[in-house]
């Protein structure tokens, strides 16, 4: 190899080299400067929200679930050996996707008829006021005493 040959071959060394370094600097100082902007957007929101700042605050949703009453007042099976269900229900939770047993409390819902293991839909029933199956609301007994 030549001096020639060896000089410009530091010399495409030394530019990639630079080109690779002046990439990861722009890389770093875009990053550095996207950190900046949303430290700012945040300080920004703290200061124009209205909220309180208490660490501690808990924020409870609405409950939309049926009471315990209502609940209870759906029909409550125990499954014999034969396994039978009323309507086209299959032979596992819903919910759970585990395979009913005889012995097994099942609740039914009164609108629609699925079925579910108790503790599965008196929990679902507890949070939400429909049938996790079809979505049909079952009825409340609230709604008869208003009546």
């Amino acid at each position: 190899m030549s001096s020639r040959e060896t000089t410009m071959f530091l010399v495409m060394v030394t530019i990639s080299l630079l080109v690779s370094s002046l990439l990861c600097l722009i890389c770093i100082a875009h990053r550095l400067h996207l950190d900046a902007i949303r430290r700012h957007q945040l300080e920004v929101l703290e200061a124009t929200t209205t909220l309180p700042r208490e660490p501690s605050m808990v924020v409870t949703l609405q409950n939309s679930g049926l009471d315990d009453c209502t609940i209870q007042s759906y029909k409550k099976v125990v499954l014999g050996e034969s396994l039978r269900l009323p309507g086209l229900n299959s032979l596992t939770c819903p919910i759970c996707l585990v395979e009913y047993i005889p012995g097994d409390s099942i609740r039914i819902i009164p609108v629609c008829q699925h079925c579910f293991h108790v503790q599965c839909i008196d929990g679902w029933l507890k949070m939400k006021s429909t049938c996790p199956v079809c979505r049909n609301s079952p009825p409340d007994h609230r709604e008869n005493e208003k009546a």
